[in-house]
């Protein structure tokens, strides 16, 4: 899975550099006239996009509302758009050693429990 995380890392867009602490801002469900994305750049957005879902229903659930967002942008992404995928590729590019960990514990194999190891404190 760790190489699967690093591809599209590597694979994406030189301007999209950059660290983010969160997967979306604010404004991440605010739409407007932006100017829509050209062929080529509306193609690499919906790769992206299609790789990083997978990626996000397996190891980062927070990521989850704005891909979810994303994917009903796909028909005619605009520039807005783009930088919102920035958004996530920057949070994925900072946090990329934070995976969710399911694992049975002593309970579970002697019938019952689950532990879930995750990088988050949870209050």
């Amino acid at each position: 899975m760790r190489e699967y995380i690093e591809k599209p890392l590597d694979e994406v867009h030189y301007d999209m550099g950059g660290l983010a602490k969160t997967p979306a801002a604010n404004h991440l469900f605010n739409t407007n006239n932006a100017k829509k994305l050209t062929e080529e750049r509306a193609q690499l957005f919906h790769h992206i996009v299609a790789k990083l879902l997978y990626l996000c229903r397996r190891t980062w659930q927070d990521n989850q509302t704005a891909m979810a967002f994303l994917c009903t942008r796909l028909r005619s992404p605009d520039e807005d758009d783009y930088k919102k995928l920035v958004r996530v590729i920057q949070y994925i590019r900072e946090t990329h050693h934070m995976t969710l960990t399911i694992k049975p514990n002593q309970t579970m194999i002697q019938g019952g429990g689950l532990t879930v190891h995750t990088p988050y404190t949870l209050t």
